[in-house]
């Protein structure tokens, strides 16, 4: 009877260990769908307060972007917006604005959109904050008729996890340079040069 006893015991203990192995296995496989489905819903999950997080959120329509952004406590950042001559490396443009945004979390949109007088601008808007920049350049048939175009950005579903010193490059749009005119009227076009063209570009930056 005791043999029975301890047998009885065994497998009870093998058996509570195999449902808590499972259990802790449906949790682990649990955790793995919640933060992908908080990633493709655009939620950010900041895994040190000490360093800036970003991350892409969908958006319906052409020449929409929009950030999920944190920043951390007790330092100052600017939003960097750039509507012309954008460098192929660095955030150096001759035609563009600066603005303060808060530390924290925060959504960040950026759109273009045609103004009341019929110019195109770039637009920013955050925390209940919003601007307008012209869109600069020779030419913005690329806005006007569509246009061939290189982008580098913070996709959706893509966590970009900084050191707060370096520069958050959000988005970095350059467009190419129009190559010759197909006799339907579409534009051909060909790579975005290495020199400063027109474009847009959005970076966030630490002020020291």
């Amino acid at each position: 009877m005791l043999l029975a006893v301890i047998c009885a015991l065994l497998v009870a203990l093998w058996t509570s260990s195999r449902r808590l192995e499972q259990a802790k296995s449906d949790i682990e496989l649990y955790r793995a769908e919640l933060a992908k489905y908080r990633r493709e819903l655009g939620f950010l999950d900041v895994t040190d307060p000490n360093k800036v997080h970003a991350i892409g959120v969908r958006t319906t329509g052409s020449l929409r972007w929009q950030w999920r952004i944190y920043l951390p406590q007790n330092r100052r950042f600017r939003l960097h917006k750039c509507t012309s001559a954008v460098p192929k490396s660095g955030l150096e443009c001759s035609v563009g604005s600066w603005a303060d945004v808060p530390s924290g979390e925060f959504l960040l949109d950026a759109y273009v959109e045609r103004g009341r007088d019929g110019l195109w601008l770039f637009s920013t808007k955050y925390a209940g904050s919003a601007s307008s920049t012209s869109i600069g350049g020779k030419d913005v048939s690329w806005l006007e008729k569509g246009g061939g175009w290189s982008v580098e950005e913070v996709r959706p579903e893509e966590i970009k996890v900084l050191e707060p010193d370096r520069p958050l490059l959000l988005l970095c749009l350059r467009v190419a340079t129009p190559a010759k005119v197909a006799p339907d009227g579409t534009i051909l076009w060909e790579r975005p040069p290495d020199t400063p063209c027109d474009g847009l570009m959005v970076a966030i930056q630490e002020v020291k």
